[in-house]
């Protein structure tokens, strides 16, 4: 910035703590849209008609998406390059095995999930790697330090610490005091 009264922002799949210490930048999380806004967003953008045609398989994109934006928008995209696919297939593709992730490409050097989660992942220490994708083998989305720790075999100590790291990375959040959340889009790009 050029004088006092500028603004810059700045975004990062990655906690800036050194930038906020450094720098006394002020942090701004922002959390998915609530189930009501991807229900726009996505009504929005394939038309609101043909989203009310099928508003169980909505329902099940917009979970499916884990309402992220990113995903909404891609897979948007996708609806509406293909007008003769029912949004039901839609949502059946969204939830298949892992290869799901491979629904949200757009071709060429357009974004992907992919390319969103893969620099977050390939940052990661090993251990921690490792953690997340064990974490895929959980039955829920949702887990405690207890349940990380016993999947990878270590101590609760360690464990909170692979899970800080997996949460500067914004792969993991932490919901409540020691429980977690571990995205359905993140489950799938590691699995």
């Amino acid at each position: 910035p050029s004088s006092a009264s500028c603004v810059v922002l700045v975004t990062s799949r990655r906690r800036l703590t050194s930038l906020v210490v450094a720098n006394a930048a002020h942090r701004l999380h922002l959390e998915a849209p609530s189930e009501s806004e991807a229900h726009e967003l996505l009504a929005a953008r394939i038309g609101a008609k043909r989203k009310a045609f099928e508003p169980d398989a909505g329902r099940e994109i917009v979970d499916a998406c884990d309402r992220l934006p990113l995903a909404l928008a891609l897979t948007a995209a996708y609806v509406t390059d293909r007008p003769d696919r029912s949004l039901a297939f839609v949502a059946e593709r969204l939830s298949g095995p892992p290869g799901r992730l491979d629904a949200f490409e757009v071709g060429g050097d357009g974004p992907s999930l992919r390319s969103v989660f893969a620099p977050s992942y390939e940052a990661l220490a090993p251990p921690a790697a490792r953690l997340i994708r064990l974490l895929g083998l959980h039955p829920t989305k949702h887990f405690t330090v207890e349940v990380a720790a016993s999947l990878a075999g270590v101590d609760a100590a360690e464990a909170s610490g692979l899970l800080a790291e997996l949460c500067d990375h914004y792969l993991v959040t932490e919901r409540h005091r020691s429980r977690f959340h571990l995205p359905l889009l993140q489950l799938r790009y590691v699995a």
